[in-house]
């Protein structure tokens, strides 16, 4: 008689590594172009780690794991225990906030927690959805603003002994799903003028073959603005009605952003139906060229009017043409980018929409909270528009395309409006 025990207890597997010998361990590797010939200066970035190098004259790079990888002793001392389901650890010092998310071996998110206020002792969370299958996964925790990320083996509720013939079965079950979370993190390598490139990483030990980066076809911009004016940019999302919703026939949304049909429902800001469409968020149309919505106050605009931006500064050679549906209250020639995250402004109309969805500071959002911590404002927007593919969308053009910049000068003039932003709009010229 075959004897088997199965610990019915959800395990964890921390990504520990010995440093008693001094070793350093980390990811390195070289970055080459499509000529075999070294790219110097791209970023490297371990997605889950959230720690990047960049690449030196030889296109070589190598990331540091001794111990960017695992959690610091504080504020979160041990992982004590995780049993059905529940996920027990300390908290030492100040009041924190925890971030706790789980993903299949596919990187689909399956559970997210977040709890704010998490003060000094032991705390129980249970991380694991009811009736979430046999498997290996993946779970990022994050305690203020440091994070880790283990690997979770799930037998929750399970309770009774297995036939030999199905425990068998189930033996192999998990010894396959545990061979595919053997993938820990992700690997990006950017640069601009060049195709993105990722790949899985196994180990955070480990020496990678060249990755070769693909050449990105030039993009052509517009035709510069000529003897235009120039002007300042600040950004916001409010989620309120604008107030060429009131003077058009420019489409609106309800509280779940679906299409709204009627115009002259009150704005959610002072407790009405109308609300901002989510896919208003800027659109990137290539390297150089993004569409958007904006606030405007210069006398004699009208809704629906569009103008063409060539920013200056940290983002000049691209541009961006805008249309025009409310009123800006950054003075005269002053344009206010519509931007997912990007301050809730005076009237505030997302808490009623969204809740508790965490927005940041009320005049500039996410990056006057984080910044220009990538990181911080990527898993800002994860937090709060998770769900929501325009908004997410909006807030990779402002960690991409836009480059994170905060208010940046433009030289404007006026412009036709392109089809594809009147198809989102059904207004203008």
């Amino acid at each position: 008689m075959i004897k088997s025990t199965l610990n019915f207890t959800v395990l964890i597997l921390l990504f520990i590594f010995s440093t008693g010998y001094g070793q350093k361990i980390g990811v390195s590797g070289r970055v080459v172009d499509e000529d075999n010939r070294p790219v110097q200066g791209a970023q490297v970035r371990l997605i889950a780690a959230d720690t990047s190098q960049t690449t030196d004259w030889d296109g070589k790079f190598f990331i540091d794991m001794t111990s960017t990888h695992i959690l610091p002793a504080d504020p979160v001392k041990n992982m004590i225990s995780f049993h059905n389901g529940i996920l027990s650890f300390n908290v030492s010092g100040n009041q924190q906030k925890v971030h706790i998310e789980l993903f299949d071996y596919k990187g689909q998110r399956v559970s997210k927690v977040i709890q704010e206020g998490i003060g000094e002792g032991t705390h129980n969370i249970n991380i694991l959805p009811d009736n979430l299958p046999i498997a290996m996964y993946f779970m990022k925790l994050q305690v203020g603003n440091r994070s880790s990320v283990f690997n979770v083996l799930n037998l929750k509720n399970r309770t009774r002994s297995l036939p030999g013939k199905e425990l068998r079965c189930e033996k192999r079950r998990l010894k396959q799903s545990a061979d595919v979370s053997k993938v820990i993190d992700t690997l990006e390598v950017s640069k601009n003028d060049y195709e993105t490139a990722q790949l899985d990483i196994h180990s955070y030990a480990t020496d990678l073959p060249d990755i070769v980066l693909k050449n990105v076809p030039d993009d052509e911009g517009l035709p510069p603005v000529v003897n235009g004016k120039r002007a300042k940019t600040t950004r916001y999302w409010d989620c309120c009605k604008p107030h060429c919703g009131w003077h058009s026939n420019m489409r609106m949304c309800d509280i779940n952003g679906n299409d709204l049909n009627n115009q002259g429902a009150q704005s959610g800001c002072m407790g009405g139906a109308s609300f901002q469409c989510w896919d208003y968020a800027p659109i990137e149309i290539n390297s150089k060229i993004s569409y958007g919505w904006a606030a405007f106050n210069n006398m004699g605009t009208q809704c629906g009017d569009c103008f063409q931006l060539d920013f200056q500064g940290a983002l000049e050679g691209k541009q961006m043409i805008v249309q025009i549906i409310n009123i800006g209250d950054g003075g005269s020639d002053a344009f206010d980018l519509l931007i997912p995250g990007g301050g809730v402004g005076a009237l505030n109309g997302c808490s009623r929409q969204w809740g508790n969805a965490p927005l940041g500071v009320q005049y500039g959002g996410f990056h006057s909270t984080c910044g220009n911590n990538e990181g911080c404002i990527r898993s800002m927007c994860q937090a709060a528009f998770g769900d929501k593919e325009d908004l997410m969308r909006g807030c990779e053009w402002y960690l991409g395309w836009f480059k994170m910049t905060s208010n940046p000068e433009v030289m404007y003039m006026k412009v036709s409006c392109p089809q594809k932003i009147k198809d989102i709009s059904r207004i203008g010229n």
